[in-house]
């Protein structure tokens, strides 16, 4: 009987061990990867002078910013392994005459609606496919 206590015990600190880290991870991730950024890469293609911006809410779970002609907005959430996943994305429909800026926002818009491992660097904020490593935005703080 006292083997099996102890190795429920056991178990029990163990599971609390895993919540605490994987709060602890949220929590890390939730720090840093907050406020503003400039979109610097989209695909492996550097957009930083089309001037897209990322801007993080994780209070509310919303991101939102400009993706060339429109404003983007959407949820997320932010899964136990650091992925997240961009939902219900929406832009207003501003006209654009440039074809070069309704091209990026139509990628961007695109790209975005894949789940991306969060990858912390120290001067950039890397989202990269989960399913597909081709699909990367890459952010820079503004």
């Amino acid at each position: 009987m006292k083997i099996i206590s102890s190795i429920f015990i056991v178990l029990i600190l163990l599971s609390s061990c895993k919540t605490a880290k994987e709060n602890s991870s949220e929590k890390k991730i939730s720090e840093v990867f907050k406020g503003s950024y400039n979109i610097s890469m989209l695909n492996g293609e550097n957009i930083l002078s089309k001037e897209l911006t990322f801007s993080v809410d994780f209070s509310s779970k919303k991101i939102s910013g400009n993706s060339g002609c429109n404003t983007y907005f959407a949820d997320f959430e932010l899964s136990e392994n650091n992925h997240i996943y961009f939902n219900n994305i929406a832009t207003t429909k501003l006209y654009c005459a440039s074809k070069d800026k309704n091209e990026i926002e139509r990628k961007f818009i695109s790209v975005l609606a894949n789940t991306f491992d969060i990858v912390l660097k120290e001067n950039e904020i890397e989202l990269k496919g989960v399913k597909d490593n081709s699909q990367k935005i890459i952010l820079v703080k503004s």
